[in-house]
């Protein structure tokens, strides 16, 4: 079986590398894109074995739930966790997708996103459970 790939879009260095390091484990590969024309690029060198994408909301380029959307396409098997400085306004969900667009608002402490991705690698098509802010 292949690795399964997190895909991390961040445009601030220190929060991009905070998240590697807390996300980085034997069992899966971390892949990290300072902007959504670099996350294109690494999501076509990962293939299929994207299985999570982490990005904010607030990239420089365009929306990252927008960016989201186009990396994870219609595959039912990637899940996506937005960090939003505003969930309740931005990052709906596309339809159908709920429980596979996750939203967590900022400030985030790694460990809820830690929590995550290893649920969305548990389960890679089932509903994720959202975690209490």
């Amino acid at each position: 079986m292949d690795t399964p790939a997190v895909l991390i879009v961040e445009g601030q260095r220190f929060l991009a590398e905070l998240l590697q390091r807390a996300l980085e484990r034997p069992e899966r590969e971390v892949f990290v894109a300072s902007d959504a024309p670099q996350a294109r690029d690494l999501a076509a060198l990962i293939g299929d074995r994207l299985a999570v994408v982490v990005t904010e909301t607030a990239l420089p380029s365009e929306r990252g739930d927008v960016l989201a959307r186009g990396l994870v396409g219609d595959r039912d098997d990637v899940r996506v966790i937005l960090l939003s400085a505003d969930p309740g306004k931005e990052a709906e969900p596309p339809p159908g997708r709920a429980g596979r667009f996750l939203v967590i608002g900022k400030p985030f402490n790694v460990w809820r996103v830690q929590r995550l991705v290893a649920d969305c690698l548990l389960h890679p098509r089932g509903a994720v459970a959202r975690l209490a802010p």
